[in-house]
This record gives structure tokens, C-alpha cells and sequence, in this order.
């Protein structure tokens, strides 16, 4: 049987290999491609085409065909760029000299690099979707989120208000499960741990999985009352940071994202490729969608867009600290 968390990981980077492969190709810097990876990435490489042969050996040519069409798309727009720079060189011909697979240390989304031989460097960024599904884009802790991704003036105070909150909930969380098993609720989940209660979220049934959504409930509706605030009053600082949860931190970086059907054919759907601007049209037309009662997330809707924020367990409930969870449904542009 096929986990199919560790297939989405495992086909994710092999989609970025292959169409950075085939870039390398079009653009006759192939050997180059395969010398920046290492032995190290390339041995990893090789275990994750073992792993989906093993699986389904006619995933190979499914994920190669995307990649492919994915490239040419790509193609076009680095020509574009290459055109451009051209036109303004006083030099010698700017023309691709590298492109190279990044790895899990680069931030803001970049999966490729390009090098120029004008020694300035581009950046592509990489998803192999399922069409009309929320894209996963960023999780990060409550404790940072909002001074992450919406830092200004005003926003530590609007966190530190959020995360009391945050924690207020969770107490009261403590306190209805301790009272539930006649246990103390002076130290939290002390002794609710020591007896061996469940503490994984899907453990919990009936009163006890109504008591985790309602906190989960009042973490989100303390985020978005936080995020509302900041978006009355420092709407720019809103609209970068809706532009960096949304997985498009970098404006220099080219947007790549490959639709799929979904089922076992792989058929490709649409793929969109295009530059973001935090000034793009979308990010002015703002409509936020208060939770419901004891509702896990909420939305924030654009033009064809929808952003969904999530809030999620690290793993534990017991643990103060839940992730929060942002998403992605495109439609036909970014």
C-alpha cells in the first residue's frame, strides 16, 4: 500500500528535478546541472526513483511528461527575460550558464536557480498540484506568525494579545478535560499525561472532541481579529504578509505551479507561470471571512483566489504551542 504523505513529498522533489533537468537541457547546460548536485543529492535522487518505481513504475513517464510541458512553459518566460537583458546589454550576449536544483536551504520558495552569465542569479519557484485543491504554502507557530509575515509597528502588540489568548484557551482546555477525569488543574496536563489520557487530537470522541474544537475555535477567531486589525490599519504591511503566507515571498522569483487531475493518469490540467508583484490587483480587493463557532479555520477571499488559515496541533494538544496552517486555491492566474 502506498503512504501516500511520503508519495507527495518523494513526487514534489522529483517534479523539481525533472524540470530542472529538462531546463538544463533546452538551455545545453545539462552536465553542469548534474556536477552542482553532488554525489549526496544525487544518491537521494536515485532512491526516490526507486522508491516510485517500486510503487508504480508508470509514475515515472506521467511525472516526466508534466515536467516537460511544465519546462517549455518556463522556457518561454526565461527567453522573455533573456530578450530583455539583451536588448539593455552593452556587453557580451547574456545567455543561461547554470541552472541548479536548490535545496531545503533556501527560503521564500526557490526550488531552481539560474545563473546568468552576467553572474546575476534568478530564481524559480516549483508546485505539482492537484487541480481545484487548496495548495499548502506555509505552517509556522503561534508564537511568531503574525511578526513573521505581518511585522510593523503595531504588530508585537497585536501578537502578544493574540498568543495570551492562545494560551487562556488552552487552559481552559486543561481545565474541562482535568475536570472530566476528577483530575487536579493547577499544572495543566501534568497529571492527565501521568494516567496515560489520550493526547493525540484524533484520540478524543464526543464532549472531549467538543471541548479541543472549541479551542481550537477561539485560536482562530483571536487570529483572525488579529489579522482584521492589522489589515484596517497597516493595510500595506497586510498585503505583503498575504503575499508571503500564500508562498509568493519573493517578487524576483518566477511563480511555477503544475495542475494535475488528481488521478492516476496525471493529465495535465493548466499549468500558471508568471512573476508576483505585492501590488498585484488581487491583494487590493480583500474580503475576510469571519470562523464560525468552534471553527478550525477561516478564509480570505481574492480575486480567484482563496487563502485558508488553519489552525493545527504540532502533534500533541497537550503541547501550548498549535501551528498554524495557511493554504492556496488558485483558479486561472496569480
Amino acid at each position: 500500500m502506498i503512504d501516500q504523505s511520503l508519495m507527495n513529498d518523494v513526487k514534489g522533489e522529483f517534479f523539481e528535478f525533472l524540470v530542472g533537468r529538462k531546463l538544463a537541457q533546452l538551455f545545453q547546460v545539462e552536465k553542469d546541472f548534474y556536477f552542482s548536485m553532488g554525489v549526496k543529492k544525487l544518491s537521494h535522487l536515485i532512491g526516490q526513483e526507486k522508491y516510485i518505481r517500486e510503487c508504480d513504475v508508470s509514475l515515472i513517464e506521467k511525472f516526466t511528461i508534466l515536467a516537460n510541458k511544465t519546462s517549455e512553459v518556463i522556457e518561454k518566460k526565461i527567453l522573455n527575460l533573456l530578450l530583455f537583458l539583451n536588448e539593455r546589454s552593452m556587453g557580451k550576449r547574456i545567455k543561461i550558464e547554470r541552472v541548479m536544483l536548490l535545496g531545503d536551504e533556501y527560503r521564500e520558495e526557490k526550488d531552481l536557480g539560474l545563473i546568468l552569465t552576467n553572474e546575476k542569479q534568478y530564481y524559480i519557484s516549483l508546485k505539482l498540484c492537484k487541480n481545484q485543491s487548496f495548495v499548502n504554502t506555509k505552517s509556522a507557530g503561534i508564537s511568531s506568525f503574525l511578526s513573521t509575515y505581518f511585522f510593523s509597528d503595531i504588530t508585537l502588540e497585536i501578537e502578544n494579545e493574540f498568543k495570551e489568548k492562545c494560551y487562556f484557551a488552552h487552559n481552559m482546555l486543561a481545565n474541562n478535560l482535568n475536570d472530566q477525569h476528577a483530575l487536579e488543574s493547577t499544572d495543566q496536563f501534568d497529571h492527565y499525561k501521568k494516567e496515560n489520557y489520550p493526547t493525540l487530537p484524533g484520540q478524543l470522541k464526543g464532549k472531549f472532541q467538543n471541548y479541543l474544537f472549541k479551542y481550537y475555535g477561539e485560536c482562530s477567531m483571536a487570529l483572525f481579529h488579529s489579522l482584521d486589525k492589522i489589515r484596517k490599519n497597516r493595510f500595506p504591511c497586510f498585503q505583503r504578509g498575504l503575499g508571503k503566507i500564500m508562498g509568493l515571498g519573493n517578487p524576483q522569483t518566477l511563480q511555477v505551479i503544475c495542475f494535475h487531475s488528481g488521478t492516476l493518469d496525471y493529465d495535465l490540467k493548466k499549468i500558471l507561470c508568471d512573476y508576483y508583484s505585492d501590488k498585484s490587483s488581487f491583494l487590493r480587493n480583500v474580503k475576510m471571512l469571519s470562523p464560525k463557532v468552534n471553527q478550525t479555520s477561516f478564509g480570505i477571499l481574492m480575486s480567484k483566489k482563496q487563502l485558508q488559515i488553519r489552525i493545527k496541533p504540532m502533534r500533541e494538544f497537550t503541547e501550548s504551542s498549535p501551528k498554524i496552517n495557511c493554504s492556496v486555491k488558485w483558479e486561472n492566474e496569480f
